[in-house]
């Protein structure tokens, strides 16, 4: 009964668990989806983002060129990189220094101009060296824009990817967890399976020891090899008998060591069997010879009490 009850238990116990990881498989199937779709949407998010900042790089550059006159460059790919854009920005600026500087020093020799004009365009070169370091610095900055970007991108790419390892490991570790946890409960169960064991081992030995008997077979084999009875003459292979246990009283116990010393237990009471026959074959004959003498003996005391009787008749007979 106890053995029915744990395993019915066991069998709760393993729909417990496989419920507990059916639960635990669609959490995480449901947490990649969601993850998946979030690294969809940041990827169309990063293109448009490229695509703007394209579009509005392009419109910097017509703009710059409609206000300078400066000639116009070939436009670079979406994926030529930073570095692409960045010459051309930085040639572009450069050529709009130098047309400035010439201008302001070809107005500057004319000193027909009044003084207004002079400082007009004096403070116009000024303004035009600002502007151009201006330019410097915001291509420099753009320049730093795109690659911190660039950065930020790998880096969301990055965590994007250790989200769903750690996504992966929690799952492996949770259902590591749930072995664990199994295999802890079964051993426990074990455990007070083999204290229930030992305390009937402890039972038993103490009870052969009250009645006195003796437990025989204890570490015996047979020595005879039988070959087992398979089709497969491939598969032949010599196996050993192992002895069963038994209990016996101690005088049966001696007359086993006294009568036949090698062999396993069956074959000792088999030769005390084969020998108990042997000696009642011998009984009966003796009994039927005992019979034979004893019906001899009854003829023979039959005679002479039959020639007693007829002894003495005879002789007044023959008297006569």
């Amino acid at each position: 009964m106890e053995n029915a009850g744990n395993i019915g238990s066991r069998r709760r116990e393993g729909k417990k668990y496989a419920v507990e990881d059916e639960a635990l498989d669609r959490i995480a199937k449901e947490a990649e989806a969601r993850l998946a779709q979030r690294r969809a949407a940041r990827a169309e998010a990063r293109e448009l983002r490229l695509r703007e900042l394209e579009k509005l790089q392009q419109d910097q550059e017509n703009d710059e060129e409609k206000q300078f006159g400066t000639p116009t460059y070939p436009e670079p790919s979406p994926r030529s990189g930073v570095t692409g854009r960045t010459s051309v920005r930085t040639a572009g600026i450069n050529s709009t220094g130098q047309y400035s500087r010439r201008s302001s020093e070809d107005s500057t020799t004319d000193e027909s101009l009044p003084a207004n004009v002079r400082e007009m365009r004096a403070e116009l070169k000024e303004l035009d060296e600002k502007f151009r370091k201006a330019m410097i610095t915001n291509a420099q900055l753009d320049n730093e824009k795109a690659t911190l970007t660039y950065e930020v991108e790998l880096m969301k790419d990055k965590y994007t990817e250790l989200e769903e390892t750690h996504t992966q490991l929690t799952k492996e570790h949770r259902k590591k967890c749930t072995e664990y946890e199994q295999l802890r409960k079964v051993s426990t169960k074990l455990q007070e399976e083999v204290k229930a064991l030992r305390s009937l081992l402890q039972e038993r030995d103490q009870l052969i020891q009250e009645y006195g008997l003796v437990v025989v077979g204890e570490d015996e084999e047979n020595g005879e090899e039988v070959e087992s009875e398979k089709e497969d003459v491939d598969d032949l292979s010599p196996r050993k008998i192992f002895v069963k246990k038994a209990l016996i009283s101690q005088e049966a116990a001696e007359l086993l060591a006294k009568g036949a010393a090698k062999g396993s237990l069956d074959v000792r009471l088999k030769k005390f069997g084969e020998e108990k026959n042997d000696l009642e074959d011998q009984v009966r004959r003796l009994k039927l010879e005992l019979e034979e003498e004893q019906n001899k003996n009854r003829r023979r005391e039959n005679g002479l009490d039959y020639e007693k009787q007829s002894g003495p008749a005879g002789c007044s007979v023959h008297t006569l």
